[in-house]
């Protein structure tokens, strides 16, 4: 899985930034900037022609965005719901009226596109000492900018990315061989939600609040980690089902209750009655087992599978076994072989 950021116009891969300077054209209105785009679609959706024509009297997009907030009328559950239409509508001009920045988004191919404020936390905390060093100094001193005080902390970290961060982790346990990259910022999909889970905490990582309640099925398939990245990127209600008797991955050691501690203050229901199909379905249903002798099933990790097959049967199960069953299921007498 390649990962591609991107952030500010001035940063790495700044063609994919809505701040980023780019002419396209939306039902004959002309715009500079896909942020311009965006707020002036906000102030006409609100009916608020006075600041939808400074926006378009402008180009700093800074200044845009500031106007954006200034709509009268807006409604950030209302906006919330149709933002993403706007946000396509924009991009798909915005690269098919560009050549150039239509063959750099090609360039990306299968890449996830990611806009990861890299530079957002460090100018918050530099935002705050500026404020401290104001009440700090008297009226005749001068206040550092928040830009110079930004770059005097940047210079104070080894680090400055998430990517170097977690392979630095790699090594910091004596295990940096286990960091592999196939190619440039594409991750084996093990470290992904690793990854996401240190990227959320060393630079931020936004919240999708356009879903207000996230289904997650089959839970025995997901990690702890990838349960606390999801609870971090989707911060609205979920429902979360599955049973962990039907564990596949060997691997996933995990269990419920590791899976109730992350999300702590969830009600607890268990399913005690069949939901799969009507009992007209059922009355057809037949399932057959080959081979469910003591050495195909014998581990741990082989009963959860004999449960999974053996669960499917809604209403006729046959078993096949030679010498003598799996130890997962009734004895019989017999040592030849049988059915059950």
């Amino acid at each position: 899985m390649r990962v591609i950021g991107f952030h500010n116009p001035d940063e790495e891969n700044e063609f994919l930034s809505n701040w980023f300077l780019s002419e396209f054209s939306v039902d004959g209105v002309v715009f500079t900037s896909m942020e311009q785009y965006m707020m002036y679609q906000k102030a006409i959706y609100f009916n608020d022609r006075e600041i939808a024509k400074q926006i378009l009297s402008i180009k700093d997009v800074a200044r845009i965005k500031e106007l954006g907030r200034l709509v009268s009328g807006y409604h950030n559950n209302i906006w919330n719901g149709i933002r993403q239409i706007v946000v396509y509508e924009g991009l798909m001009a915005k690269f098919s009226q560009n050549d150039d920045l239509r063959k750099k988004l090609k360039g990306t191919e299968d890449a996830v596109l990611a806009e990861c404020a890299v530079k957002k936390r460090l100018a918050s905390v530099a935002g705050d000492i500026r404020e401290h060093l104001r009440s700090l100094m008297g009226m005749w001193e001068e206040v550092p900018k928040a830009n110079v005080i930004m770059k005097s902390l940047n210079k104070m970290l080894v680090i400055k990315d998430s990517l170097t961060l977690y392979q630095d982790f790699y090594q910091s346990i004596d295990k940096k061989d286990m960091f592999v990259l196939s190619e440039k910022n594409v991750l084996e999909w093990e470290d992904v939600f690793p990854f996401l889970y240190l990227m959320a905490a060393f630079e931020g990582v936004e919240e999708n609040k356009s879903v207000k309640h996230l289904v997650i099925d089959e839970m025995q398939d997901y990690t702890p980690i990838q349960f606390a990245v999801l609870n971090k990127m989707y911060p609205c209600q979920k429902t979360i089902l599955g049973d962990f008797g039907q564990v596949l991955h060997p691997c996933h050691l995990h269990s419920l209750d590791e899976i109730r501690e992350i999300n702590k203050d969830a009600e607890f229901v268990v399913l005690n009655k069949s939901y799969r199909s009507t009992y007209e379905i059922m009355e057809f249903d037949e399932v057959i087992i080959p081979d469910a002798d003591h050495r195909t099933y014998h581990s741990e990790y082989d009963r959860n599978l004999l449960y999974i097959a053996c669960t499917r049967a809604m209403h006729k199960l046959t078993l096949f076994y030679t010498e003598s069953p799996s130890p997962f299921l009734p004895k019989q007498d017999t040592k030849i072989g049988g059915i059950l």
